[in-house]
């Protein structure tokens, strides 16, 4: 009698289809039968952020190399709301959560983007890809969003791959209204931009106030850690602007 396991959700990069046969990752694999203890005909979950969600049966479980076969459509692929977040590096574990938290709260692009008081100034992609991957595997949302490798402030500007709005989070700015400037927003492909735990330096405040799509917004009252304020931005501008 088979299992029906659909908590299990993996991400996998095959396209999917009725009857298709999919031989998974060494890692994934291992995932499967060692920590989830899966066994021949099990079903789980599987989606690779194009053709929606599909249930899958264990057709042969080893842990070095599982195989899969597709069997029928649970959830139709839908798009994601275009969101990008542009942060500050922080420290690998911190940087982790915060790919985490943004997979969680619906960013559909991540710019790691160095300023002149970044500490950090390199990430690691494939870590922090890996990081969205899990957060999507366990939101149960269909798609992944893409990790941008870090680049410099001005390169991030210079390519603006979003059509919309720059929310800037900036600490200097006397308390207002955030709730109001997000509701006049038009929202489609907005990006939101947190600084380093520095603070931007007094030059890229200038750059970025001039810039004519730059929303400038306060985050309150208190100077929040660069997480918190990822995590505050971001559920405050869904709660207003997104799929919320």
């Amino acid at each position: 009698m088979k299992r029906n396991l659909k908590k299990t959700r993996l991400f996998i990069n095959d396209s999917l289809g009725v009857g298709d046969e999919i031989t998974l990752a060494s890692m994934q694999s291992h995932y499967l039968i060692s920590v989830m203890r899966l066994q021949d005909g099990d079903m789980i979950s599987v989606f690779n952020g194009k053709d929606g969600q599909w249930q899958a049966e264990l057709a042969s479980a080893h842990k070095k190399a599982c195989q899969i076969k597709i069997h029928n459509c649970e959830l139709p692929q839908e798009p994601t709301p275009k969101l990008s977040l542009l942060f500050s590096p922080i420290k690998s574990e911190n940087a982790g959560y915060i790919v985490q938290k943004a997979t969680e709260l619906g960013a559909t692009a991540i710019f790691p983007t160095l300023t002149q008081r970044s500490i950090v100034r390199s990430v690691n992609q494939d870590k922090l890809r890996l990081s969205a991957i899990e957060a999507a595997e366990q939101c149960e949302r269909l798609d992944i969003p893409e990790v941008h490798p870090a680049a410099n402030l001005n390169q991030v500007l210079g390519a603006k791959e979003f059509t919309g709005n720059l929310i800037l989070c900036d600490e200097t700015l006397q308390y207002s209204s955030t709730l109001s400037k997000l509701r006049s927003l038009p929202h489609d492909d907005n990006a939101i931009l947190i600084g380093p735990e520095g603070g931007f330096s007094p030059e890229e405040l200038a750059l970025l106030h001039q810039l004519p799509y730059v929303l400038p917004v306060s985050l309150g009252k208190r100077i929040l850690r660069a997480e918190t304020a990822i995590v505050a931005a971001l559920s405050v501008y869904q709660a207003i602007a997104g799929d919320w």
